[in-house]
């Protein structure tokens, strides 16, 4: 059982997880391909905070990495249905 399921692993996932782990959450993230996103098919990623320039998958491994560094759950599956059974 989660507190957070996140539905994909690119850089806004990632950064949800890392959000969520940080506030003591039990987190899974659900990806059926490469963690990072559309990054990881990107050869130059430019201007992103903290680089001037670095080529995606690189980018993506780093944070990948942190992540499963903090202690996500991550999920080699593709989600196909959500289903809402309770108000929270």
């Amino acid at each position: 059982m989660y507190d957070v399921l996140i539905i994909g692993a690119g850089p806004a996932g990632i950064s949800a997880a890392i959000y969520a782990l940080r506030n003591n959450l039990k987190v899974g993230i659900l990806e059926g391909e490469a963690p990072g996103g559309k990054m990881v098919f990107t050869a130059t990623i430019e201007n992103y905070p903290g680089y001037e320039s670095i080529n995606g998958p690189d980018l993506a491994y780093s944070m990948f990495n942190q992540v499963m560094n903090l202690g996500v759950n991550y999920l080699a599956f593709n989600a196909e249905s959500l289903k809402k059974e309770n108000d929270y």
